[in-house]
């Protein structure tokens, strides 16, 4: 198998479509709003993450350790919309917050986890605390994947 059948079956078929967005669909498709809680928030925030960590890592250049966790995410993040990339980037330990507090405390530090709101970043009022919005990342994360994409075919053809 040659790398242009390889980027397009394994990784982008296989590793992405497959295992990565098969498995956020379903998290997605989890969600009831008549339940307070069980709607995987904390699940499908940590997934993406994820997958933003692994991808970053992939797409490094130069290359970043595969541990660099917080850098890695901030690779994929180029690939957001301008206005997402502002909002992330204006929360400087955006990566420290929400996907450290999740994979090693279970909870977002001192920030939150919700689902179907309107914004990627929003503030609660109520408890003072940063609140990331779960589906409005995996629209981002998609929408980044597509960019991904259209970055590699067209450097493809320009190599051929």
């Amino acid at each position: 198998m040659n790398d242009e059948e390889w980027i397009k079956n394994v990784f982008f078929g296989e590793i992405i479509e497959c295992y990565m967005l098969a498995d956020l669909a379903k998290i997605e498709a989890s969600f009831d709003s008549k339940n307070k809680c069980g709607n995987c928030n904390f699940t499908l925030a940590l997934q993406i993450f994820s997958c933003m960590d692994f991808i970053g890592w992939l797409i490094s250049n130069p290359k970043n350790e595969p541990d660099d966790t917080a850098n890695n995410i901030n690779v994929f993040i180029a690939l957001f919309s301008s206005v997402r990339q502002r909002q992330v980037q204006e929360v400087a330990k955006f990566a420290k917050i929400f996907r450290h507090g999740l994979a090693h405390e279970y909870f977002a530090k001192s920030a939150g986890i919700s689902r179907k709101g309107n914004e990627l970043l929003g503030i609660d009022l109520d408890k003072e605390a940063l609140v990331l919005d779960a589906d409005i990342l995996l629209e981002e994360f998609r929408s980044a994947i597509n960019e991904l994409r259209k970055k590699i075919t067209s450097q493809q053809n320009l190599g051929s």
